[in-house]
């Protein structure tokens, strides 16, 4: 189904590059309401949100499967980990989110309807009378245009008129979207929107994506590589090293800086103060990362690499769930990579 991109929070992000356990999270946390738009070769996606919370989702492919609601939404986590996709984010009205969750669950009611035997005009008044909520497809016959027309409980309440590959929406479109179908005739089908209960933040879909889990699983790593390091070189070589390079890393992190007092780490334990957690793994891993490369290299006759990379994974073991969700062996490759 075509959707309206309301206003444009990230476009075209690529999922090579962009950690989306993370970009979720900070959805959350900026109680965003809107969509999450997923594409890949012969695959799309879309997770809806209101307030923060996704409350429902789709996923389509090319041989015409399709998947909504909880399966959708876990199938949806899985399959942005993986390279080559593209994600964006847009935000819309909560009630254009609520009616465009409901509809992605819906069962044809009338199907190749026909300007033959019918006006789009005319269908949109049988519609009102009867209350529907829905949507309807229109096709034009000269396979030019394309639109739907939302409509909750009777009433249109959003259009999306399609030509050439660009899509618009708002007010005004209805208009054209039953000239186009008058004037090169068009074929329509009626959708009506399944009785599904809206997913809840209570429910499992948003339960592994707290920024303190985030938080938690990276005290682990830090803690883990901190203590091999302490074993082989003594004293407080590691934490030293590691508070000089977040002082270095904080130019292209800011919250970093310890002046701004956002994130600290000591004893084992990691106290962040942000709310959110945009960069937030690539941030913490480019640290540890580099911290073990310096004290490596300062340090002939040992591998503090080859020790800290079995240490990691031995701990990736324990912490699989944590780390795979928020796909930090992305982040930490070396260490958490799959052994050659």
């Amino acid at each position: 189904m075509i959707l309206p991109k309301g206003e444009a929070v990230y476009e075209h992000l690529s999922t090579s590059f962009a950690n989306f356990g993370e970009l979720l999270l900070d959805l959350r946390s900026n109680a965003h309401t809107g969509y999450i738009e997923i594409g890949y070769w012969q695959y799309s996606a879309v997770l809806f949100m209101d307030s923060g919370t996704v409350v429902n989702a789709v996923e389509e492919t090319a041989d015409g499967g399709k998947t909504t609601g909880r399966r959708a939404v876990m199938s949806i986590l899985e399959k942005a980990k993986e390279k080559e996709g593209t994600v964006s984010v847009y935000a819309l009205r909560p009630d254009m989110v609520s009616t465009l969750a409901g509809v992605v669950k819906s069962k044809v009611v009338y199907e190749n309807l026909t300007t033959e035997f019918t006006d789009l005009d005319r269908l949109i008044a049988k519609l009102r009378d009867e209350g529907h909520t829905g949507f309807i497809e229109v096709k034009t016959n000269d396979g030019k245009a394309d639109g739907v027309i939302l409509l909750q409980a009777g009433e249109p309440v959003e259009s999306i008129f399609s030509t050439g590959g660009n899509a618009v929406s708002g007010n005004g479109v209805l208009p054209r979207i039953v000239q186009a179908a008058a004037a090169a005739g068009a074929t329509f089908n009626v959708h009506r929107t399944a009785n599904e209960r809206a997913l809840g933040e209570s429910e499992e879909i948003m339960a592994g994506f707290d920024l303190p889990d985030l938080v938690s699983v990276w005290e682990k790593l830090i803690s883990g590589a901190e203590e091999i390091i302490s074993e082989e070189l003594g004293g407080n070589v590691f934490l030293d090293a590691f508070k000089d390079t977040l002082i270095d890393k904080a130019d292209k992190y800011p919250f970093l800086d310890p002046f701004a007092g956002e994130f600290k780490y000591s004893r084992g334990r990691i106290k962040y103060t942000g709310s959110t957690a945009t960069r937030f793994s690539e941030a913490v891993g480019d640290c540890l990362t580099s911290t073990i490369a310096k004290l490596d290299g300062e340090s002939p006759g040992t591998d503090l690499t080859a020790a800290v990379r079995a240490q990691l994974q031995s701990m990736k073991k324990k912490y699989a769930k944590a780390i795979g969700r928020f796909n930090i062996d992305a982040v930490l490759p070396e260490y958490l990579g799959d052994p050659q």
